[in-house]
């Protein structure tokens, strides 16, 4: 079969065939993913963490369609995280969702509310 022409109506990169990876359930280093979807609203008054609910959770991918700016907290304490409007992050490394708090930036009293996915 000659070069590839992608002017003429022959055989092009369709046709090749790729390898296929297949990774079976319980190899090893590999474990199914199951994912679980919801959401949390910050609290009232706006100075107030929220945690996500408890769930075993490896990473919980947080997307801010709120019209608001978020700030993130994981573990209770220490450094803070800006989430800004529109963004869709996933944080990782946690063992429960409950690690993750949010609120608005802004301390506003007025609750808003951001969707959730957590990976178990």
């Amino acid at each position: 079969m000659g070069a590839y022409n992608p002017g003429s109506r022959g055989p092009g990169p369709a046709t090749v065939n790729t390898p296929r990876v297949v990774l079976a359930e319980g190899s090893p280093g590999i474990s199914p993913a199951t994912a679980a979807f919801g959401a949390v609203t910050t609290a009232n008054p706006g100075s107030t963490w929220t945690p996500l609910p408890s769930a075993l959770a490896r990473a919980v991918t947080l997307l801010n369609g709120t019209g608001a700016d978020l700030e993130i907290r994981r573990g209770g304490t220490g450094e803070t995280f800006v989430h800004p409007d529109g963004l869709a992050y996933t944080y990782q490394a946690i063992t429960n969702a409950d690690e993750i708090e949010v609120r608005r930036l802004d301390l506003s009293n007025t609750p808003v509310t951001a969707r959730y996915e957590l990976e178990t």
